[in-house]
């Protein structure tokens, strides 16, 4: 094979590739995007907050860099002729990167201290917090890339790294980009892959505070997949490039003993890597994703009353489609899914229960257990722009483990409940959890309904929220609890 017939398969390629690159990238980082604000909306969630600034950053990449690198396959790029464009082209490229890897990393810790155990590191996965380390990520991102502003220039003539800086600048790739990004994502996933497994054991915090159960809310799980899926997608596409960058600068030393055909295996190559598989990673994030499973959960979901709308797909004919007709419909059905929900999302029980104490409940309470009472209450819900209920129930409140169990019938059907409380909070998280086959059968799913509650000092009662998820409803209301006797 000629050096001539190489670089035509290089030039063809990049023909090919990067105009498909671009598309999916701009599709993929817009949907992304525009899922991921709906998430941020409904409810602050921090992780969706970090994935949400990593696909901006991906998104300005793809439209920036990747756009030049294109118009370079057939005109001469300004880089080549003005030394400035040169720096600040290298220089903002990698204030990008870096910055969507940094987001991805605190995504990765995010996750992971969402599913600790220790009260302490579970704070640090709150929207005020991702505040803070988004400000703080993009401070450090431009502070980080002032070196490519030296490492590069267009001295020879090609914007290229200045031949001094050759040693610096591929012991900076293999610490940022190959070793220090890929072991933290890595790292953190697995901590919190082992927390997950960990989550419904029974645990004893180190604050001899009493045990009790964790509870990771279902699209906290969806996310954690999502992010595991970008984290696995980060390493294929990204590590490769400080490799190429560490060849190139061994061989430097036999650069003049290099035939014309090595150069232009070489050369091909580094431009499979960079730029095609090295962007690659900011073009798929909402392809190689895995929080598109929408049916797992600690927890089951359902149906409080009857549905408020039907689906009229079936998702299991998606899987005899071919791969490109797949995609199309599931986007379709995500979009259409996104659109018709209401704002059901949910604190998960820990944060709720054992998180910030409320300021409306600064009242002493001479008797905190006085609240907690095992006997006969009443609830009732607020739904479809009316209270149902009362109905009587019983619950019994387990005071060494914080715990809450109970039995009762509604106008849906006959229930159990299982959940959590504190008492410096004054809050509780329960699990109702309908028995399939009796009362209404047209409402009665066996479905789940999650409630979460807090004292109320001058009504005298637990007031707060219930939330249901399924495939076809999704709803929330008011839900009141009293003391019966």
């Amino acid at each position: 094979m000629s050096v001539a017939t190489i670089n035509n398969i290089r030039l063809q390629l990049g023909h090919c590739v990067i105009p498909i690159l671009l598309a999916l990238g701009n599709f993929g980082n817009f949907f992304t995007t525009w899922i991921l604000i709906r998430t941020v909306k409904q409810r602050a969630n921090s992780c969706a907050l970090y994935l949400l600034c990593a696909a901006l950053a991906n998104w300005f990449v793809i439209n920036t860099v990747l756009i030049s690198s294109f118009y370079g396959l057939d005109h001469l790029e300004p880089i080549h002729i003005s030394n400035v464009l040169c720096k600040l082209r290298w220089y903002g490229a990698h204030v990008l990167f870096i910055a969507s890897r940094n987001f991805l990393i605190a995504a990765c810790v995010d996750r992971w201290a969402l599913c600790s155990q220790n009260i302490k590191i579970r704070s640090f996965s709150q929207s005020k917090i991702a505040l803070r380390v988004v400000f703080f990520i993009i401070i450090g991102s431009i502070l980080m890339a002032i070196p490519l502003l030296f490492f590069f220039n267009n001295s020879s003539g090609r914007c290229a790294i200045n031949p001094s800086y050759n040693l610096a600048y591929t012991s900076y790739s293999l610490t940022f980009i190959a070793i220090l990004p890929p072991s933290l994502m890595i790292l953190f996933s697995f901590l919190a892959r082992h927390n997950l497994t960990m989550i419904r054991s029974r645990v004893k915090p180190i604050d001899g505070d009493k045990t009790r159960d964790i509870h990771i809310h279902k699209r906290d799980h969806d996310l954690i997949k999502m992010l595991f899926g970008e984290v696995v997608m980060f390493c294929l596409t990204t590590c490769p490039f400080p490799c190429i960058t560490l060849y190139n600068f061994l061989t430097v030393p036999i650069t003049s003993n290099k035939t014309p055909i090595r150069v232009a295996i070489e050369s091909f190559i580094n431009f499979i890597i960079q730029p095609l598989l090295n962007y690659t990673y900011c073009c798929t994030q909402f392809y190689g994703g895995g929080g598109d499973d929408y049916d797992s959960g600690d927890y089951d979901s359902g149906d409080y009353g009857s549905s408020d709308y039907d689906s009229d797909v079936d998702y299991s004919d998606i899987e005899g489609l071919d791969g490109t007709t797949s995609l199309a419909i599931y986007i379709i059905l995500l979009i259409r899914n996104w659109v018709l929900s209401d704002d059901t999302s949910q604190p998960s029980d820990v944060t709720f229960v054992y998180g910030v104490h409320s300021t409306s409940n600064k009242i002493n309470v001479e008797n905190l257990n006085s609240l907690f009472i095992t006997g006969q209450w009443t609830s009732r819900y607020f739904q479809y722009k009316q209270w149902h209920g009362p109905h009587r129930f019983s619950l019994s409140f387990n005071r060494r483990q914080l715990e809450v169990t109970g039995l009762g019938k509604d106008n849906i059907g006959e229930f159990s409940i299982d959940g959590i409380y504190s008492l410096n909070t004054r809050r509780i998280a329960l699990t109702k959890k309908y028995q399939k086959g009796t009362g209404n059968s047209s409402q009665n799913l066996g479905h789940t309904v999650n409630i979460q509650l807090e004292w109320n000092l001058k009504e005298r009662l637990f007031d707060g929220k219930w939330y249901v998820t399924t495939e076809k409803y999704q709803g929330q209301g008011k839900f009141e609890l009293q003391f019966d006797q």
